[in-house]
């Protein structure tokens, strides 16, 4: 096995630095696991809103009072930022200047800590760009960390969300 001048980032960055804590498995009835896909259907749904830039439907992700940070590698701090019309013209300010087509790919999802009412949703992503001249290209990876709420209307929505990428971009 080769050894690589490794310059960043540094492996399980998110759990070495206290911003992922992966829970031991437990076992699911049919009610908690109906919660579960549709916790991670928001996230779904956070990234195609995005990526589609369908405001309205970003902004249907979040509670009021959510809030939205970033860690670069575990070195660097974006936001937060606090309330949900804050976080949707903090993500929504990038589109004038992004001309190509991103595409946020939401994987490996588990749930942790699940209640009735609250849940911790922890997936990696990989964002990619497409354009005609340059083809797809890989921009970062990552992972989120989702504070999920069931709110009165009986639907699981981010309380708070914590972006971890692996490279600046």
């Amino acid at each position: 096995m080769t050894s690589h001048n490794q310059i960043g980032p540094e492996p399980a960055w998110g759990h070495s630095r206290g911003l992922l804590d992966i829970g031991h498995q437990v076992t699911l009835d049919s009610g908690r696991l109906a919660d579960r896909v549709a916790m991670i259907d928001c996230m779904y749904r956070y990234a195609w809103s995005f990526d589609e830039r369908q405001r309205e439907m970003l902004a249907e992700c979040f509670i009021e009072s959510a809030t939205w940070e970033a860690s670069l590698m575990g070195i660097e701090t974006i936001g937060p930022f606090v309330g949900r019309d804050a976080v949707v013209e903090f993500m929504t300010g990038f589109w004038a200047d992004q001309l190509d087509q991103r595409r946020h790919l939401i994987m490996n999802a588990i749930v942790d800590g699940q209640s009735v009412t609250e849940a911790t949703v922890m997936t990696y992503h990989l964002l990619v760009s497409t354009t005609v001249s340059e083809g797809v290209v890989p921009v970062t990876t990552g992972f989120y960390r989702a504070h999920m709420v069931m709110t009165p209307e009986s639907t699981w929505k981010i309380h708070s969300l914590l972006a971890g990428y692996d490279v600046p971009f």
